[in-house]
């Protein structure tokens, strides 16, 4: 009998949920063969097993589950992909979900660390809120119905029109997909018989499998808020003339 726990982030739940798993092992009468294993990144591997301890009230996990007649191990989703390296659909996009969204690579290079230690990175960041919150302006000015400000770990508002939203933002999951900051991103469109796939691909969106329709928004120039409003303008300009106003 085999149990797997697969934990990336997230705590035991319950705070006991090894134990529990160690009793329905234990209670199992029908197998000789016993074995609980942890799933995780390598990251996580001293956080998750502190906390194993914690809840069997032991400081040597291999001694405490051996006396139970059950085999304990710890597996890396880092290993198991390159075990299974495969041209297959689906095992590639999942080993590019986890590798993206889990699997942290904490080592950094010499030009990193230079980044890490000057004020480049937060006068970025600034610059590129900044642009969102100019815009929003921008836009108003120019006759457009806006919502209020989102700030947190990312920075967006909307313009609403008859037909949904398009929200104007900058997302970093955005920016680490596309390689820019800013996006366009079509939201809450209630017919949708207008989303013409082939007319968004020739305002150049994206069709995202999370998100859905995405439009990136490259810099070009010095000034980032004169580029950026330009672009903006232009873009929401074109979506009226396929979707209405």
């Amino acid at each position: 009998m085999i149990i797997i726990e697969n934990k990336f982030f997230a705590d035991f739940s319950k705070g006991d949920q090894i134990k529990r798993y160690l009793e329905i092992l234990e209670n199992d009468s029908e197998h000789q063969n016993k074995s609980l294993f942890l799933l995780t990144i390598k990251n996580r591997k001293d956080y998750l097993e502190n906390k194993i301890k914690e809840q069997l009230g032991s400081s040597n996990l291999k001694v405490y589950f051996q006396d139970k007649n059950v085999k304990y191990e710890t597996v890396f989703w880092d290993d198991i992909f390159k075990l299974f390296q495969s041209e297959d659909i689906f095992l590639s996009e999942l080993s590019k979900f986890v590798r993206e969204n889990y699997i942290v690579n904490s080592k950094i290079g010499a030009e990193e660390v230079e980044l890490i230690n000057s004020i480049k990175i937060p006068n970025l960041l600034k610059q590129i809120n900044e642009a969102i919150v100019i815009n929003r302006d921008y836009m108003a000015n120019h006759g457009y119905k806006v919502t209020r400000m989102t700030r947190a770990k990312d920075c967006l508002y909307y313009l609403e029109f008859s037909w949904g939203l398009v929200c104007v933002e900058y997302f970093q999951d955005f920016w680490h997909e596309y390689h820019t900051p800013f996006s366009l991103q079509l939201m809450d469109v209630w017919n949708k018989k207008i989303l013409n796939l082939n007319k968004l691909r020739e305002l150049e969106f994206i069709e995202n499998k999370t998100y859905g329709y995405i439009l990136p928004i490259s810099i070009s120039g010095e000034d980032i808020n004169d580029s950026f409003n330009d672009q903006v303008l232009h873009k929401v300009m074109m979506i009226q003339e396929l979707f209405g106003s």
